[in-house]
Parts: structure tokens; sequence; C-alpha cells
């Protein structure tokens, strides 16, 4: 199925859309996660220069309020769920974030003491001022960080960040990046249609206009009239179709003129000729036993002759230009054309060696056409054909339709002429010696072929010239 070029601007955006969504979904497991993890790393360490520095100042005044630093820890929670500890060397709390005390306490928590213990002894073999410990559980996933720090008179600053709360954040944009996706592709769709239709509206317009002009249609237009590159080019098309249109009136009105100039000068050759013709037979009658005059007036009237079969020639070629309102077509078996045409070749060309092969199929054409056409094709075959060689007329159903063929061995056609031999009045002999031929022949074949919907031409083939027509088959 052809989509529109609308449908397929709107497949492109929202086929964008998605894959940014997916790589930015993909994006956010493999960079959000280890950002997070350094940001905290650096407010940790942050707040954990802040704390010492408070703790110094209490130590260095002993009547300083202890609860100051109390509403730090809390603060340093609350904001960023970092959660913090002063203990002393023995693991036992003194002070820790979140809880509702204001003074020193311990807990006597064993398996907290133990944890504490071990963060020191951790700490207590790096030589570093502050030291960050990543804890993975049991499945190699990190879980916490443990930032710890040496403060005075045996005491360490333990803070813990839980990384789960990290991995519910980057959850958390993801989806926000998916429903933002979803929006800007609703959104952008319906901005689409309301900007970008208009253009893509003219564009097929556009196509339209074009593939009529291709038809040779002018009627119609685009009428976009803009300063900008699409109204120019609008406005380059109509001036186009309008040049055209005139430009093809000219010269069918010229093709008229010489067709009607052809059929005056053929039928008015005739009169003159008939004329002719007359008093030479009348001079022959007159002369007697005269040689001479005798023979004088046997060329004027082959001459005649001659003249009255081009005139005739050029009236039927003004003829088959204008098509099927001179002849009918009808449905009709090949077998009856092919059996005319086998008694007309036994009156007409017995001496001649042609051999006649066809199969019976079911073609629309006008049985006259197409015998004149091929009796044409046979005529070349007979002039040109290289002496005791036969000549081969076959017809025979093929997949392109019913193919009609007549074969005779002679000197190869040229390449380039090929082309040019269909037209009327060429001769592939420059000289133009007298040959009792002018051209017209494949003249005639070529309009035949024309009415039929047939195709036309010619192969040379291991010194063989074979000319054809390929007529459609009608389907039984």
């Amino acid at each position: 199925m052809k989509l529109r070029l609308r449908t397929k601007v709107i497949l492109a955006f929202l086929t964008v859309i998605i894959a940014c969504m997916f790589f930015l979904n993909m994006f956010c497991g493999l960079l959000l996660k280890p950002l997070f993890i350094h940001d905290s790393k650096t407010e940790m360490n942050k707040y954990g220069k802040q704390i010492k520095a408070r703790v110094e100042v209490i130590e260095a005044d002993n009547e300083a309020d202890i609860s100051d630093i109390h509403e730090l820890l809390d603060s340093i929670y609350d904001s960023y769920l970092i959660q913090s500890t002063i203990v002393t060397g023995d693991g036992e709390n003194m002070l820790t974030s979140n809880w509702n005390i204001s003074n020193w306490a311990n807990i006597k928590t064993a398996k907290k003491v133990k944890q504490i213990q071990y963060l020191i002894e951790q700490y207590n073999t790096q030589e570093e001022e502050s030291y960050v410990i990543e804890h993975y559980n049991k499945d190699d996933q990190l879980r916490r960080l443990y930032y710890i720090q040496y403060l005075t008179d045996d005491r360490y600053l333990i803070m813990c960040k839980s990384i789960k709360g990290m991995e519910q954040d980057i959850k958390l944009v993801s989806v926000f990046l998916l429903l933002s996706g979803i929006v800007t592709a609703v959104v952008g769709v319906v901005i689409w249609i309301k900007l970008v239709s208009p253009f893509t509206n003219l564009i097929e317009k556009m196509s339209r206009v074009t593939q009529n002009i291709a038809n040779l249609d002018f009627q119609q237009k685009i009428n976009y009239k803009s300063s900008d590159e699409m109204g120019i080019l609008a406005e380059s098309i109509d001036n186009l179709s309008i040049q055209l249109e005139k430009s093809i009136s000219n010269m069918q009105m010229e093709l008229e003129h010489r067709k009607e100039l052809l059929r005056n000068l053929s039928h008015e050759i005739k009169t003159p000729l008939t004329t002719i013709a007359g008093y030479t037979e009348n001079i022959q009658i007159l002369a007697g036993d005269s040689e001479k005059i005798n023979r004088y007036c046997r060329i004027m009237l082959e001459e005649c002759d001659s003249l009255d079969l081009l005139a005739k020639e050029m009236i039927e070629v003004s003829t088959l230009d204008d098509g099927d309102g001179f002849y009918e077509k009808e449905v009709m078996e090949t077998d009856i054309l092919f059996q005319q045409i086998t008694r007309r070749l036994s009156r007409e060309l017995s001496g001649e060696q042609i051999s006649v092969e066809y199969e019976n199929s079911l073609i629309h054409a006008n049985q006259y056409l197409l015998e004149r056409a091929i009796f044409n094709y046979i005529g070349n075959a007979v002039k040109y054909h290289r002496p005791q060689t036969s000549i081969h007329l076959k017809g025979q159903v093929m997949q392109e339709g019913y193919v009609i063929s007549v074969t005779n061995e002679g000197e190869p056609i040229p390449e380039k002429e090929q082309l040019l031999i269909w037209d009327a009045f060429y001769k592939t002999d420059k000289s133009r010696k007298r040959c009792n031929s002018y051209g017209i022949g494949l003249a005639v074949v070529r309009q035949i072929a024309l009415i039929h919907n047939a195709k036309f031409g010619v192969q040379c083939i291991d010194g063989k010239n074979i000319f054809y027509l390929c007529i459609p088959i009608v389907k039984s």
C-alpha cells in the first residue's frame, strides 16, 4: 500500500521519538547511577568537612551548644537522605542524625557496634583523611555508601547513603522520560497537523499537477501565491504548464496543417498523373511500330505508376495518423489472419521461398491493417534478402503477447539506424537509388502498431534481420 507524504512524516517523527525514548531509558541505567554515586560521594565529603569543623568548635569551647551539630546532622538527612553518626573508637554511638535526642547517647546494639568497628578498622588501614567504603550485598550489587572521617579525641564521623533510593529515583526519571516522550509525540503530531499539513498538501498538489502535465493534461493549476521558495516553485510549474500547452497546441496545429497539405498534395498529384498516363497510352497507339517512341512511352507509364503508388501510400500514411477514428478493431482468431496471408502469398509471391508457421490465439485487431503490416515486412524481406535463402513468417504466443515476426538473411541494419528506418521517406541507402521504394512501408507499419497498442522493432542476430509486431492477447 502506497503511503501518503503526511503519513510518512508522522511515522518518521514517531519513530524518532520512540528511538530517543529507548536510548534515553537505556542511558539512564548506564549513566545516571554512576552520576548519582559520584554526586553522593561529593556531598558526603562536603558535609563531612562541615561537621568536623563544627565538632572542633565545640571541643574548643566547652560552653558551646551540642544541639547545633544535631541540627546539622538532621538537615543533611532531610536534604540528601544521608544518615550521619558520630561514634567513639570502640563503636559506641554518641550522636546520630534523624534521632529525637538532644545530647550524647549510646547504642548498645551488638550488631551495629560490630559493623561500626569494622568500618573504623577499614578506615584506619588507609592514610587518607576521609574514606568512602562501597557496601555490596550477596548478589554483588552495590547497596550503600559509607563515608568515614576522624574527628577529635577518638571520635569518628560515619555517614551512610542508601543506593536503593537512587535506583528508585532512576526509575522515576525513566518513567518521566517515557511520559514526556508520549506527550511530546502527541503534541508534535498535533503541531505538525496544524503547521506542516498545508505544506504537504501543497507538495501533493504539485505532484498531481506535474503528473497531469506528463499526461499532457494542462487544465489543473496550483495557484499558490507566495514569495518563498515554494511559491516560486509553484509559479514555475504553472508557467511551465501554460507554455507547454501553447507549444503543443501550436505543434498540433502545424501537424494537422501538414497532414492536410499531404492529403491535398496526394490527391492533386493523382489527377495530372491520370491525364499523363492517358495521353501516353494514346501516343503509343498513334506511334504504331516506332520502337523509340514506344520505349519512351513505357518509361513514362512506369514513372506514372510509381508516382501513383507514392500518392496512395502518402494518403494511407496520412489516414493512419488519425488512428482508431478510421479503422475499427474486433476480437479475431489469428488462424483466420494467417490463412488469408497464406492464400495471398500463393497468388502474389509464389516464386519466393516463404515458410509460414503460426499458433492460434485471440487478439483485438483490424485484419486489413495487420495484413498490410505483415506484407510490408514480407515485401522488405523479399527486396533485401540474399539470393537462394528463405524467408520465415512466424506467429507465436509469448508471455508479452502474440508476436508476429518476419525473418530474412541479408545485410544487417546498422544499430544507429534501427530507430530511424520507421520514419517516412527514410532510406538506409543514402544514394537513394531507384529501387521502386520510397521508404514509406515501415512508417505505415509503425502507425498500424500504434493503432493496436503493439510493440514493434527489428533485431539483427547472426546475419538475420527479424522484424516483429507484438500484439496484446485477449484473455478468454
